[in-house]
């Protein structure tokens, strides 16, 4: 398979990533300190959004939750149906 690592290739990469990984995350953290918040920059992207966004009548949450359920009932993880008993609300004798 071309392009494939040797195991003695992969090795050399983890080790690189080992040192790397230190060193870049200090550089982040390093950047994030000096950073400097530009409320100008924000402002012109959220400005993008009010120009191009498009207006939703929900948020999705609703539809989300349908998906969810699907993907239990196919996974086994709920029944296919829940089969539900109605209350009697409107009674006119009290109960003893």
């Amino acid at each position: 398979m071309k392009g494939a690592l040797t195991r003695q290739q992969m090795r050399k990469v983890v080790e690189q990533w080992k040192r790397a990984g230190p060193e870049l995350e200090r550089v982040r953290n390093e950047e994030l300190r000096r950073w400097q918040y530009d409320y100008k920059a924000v402002d012109a992207l959220l400005d993008i959004g009010g120009h191009f966004g498009k207006s939703r009548p929900t948020s999705g949450l609703v539809e989300m939750q349908k998906w969810f359920m699907k993907l239990a009932e196919r996974q086994g993880l709920r029944p296919v149906s829940v089969p539900e008993r109605r209350a009697d609300h409107h009674r006119s004798e009290p109960k003893e």
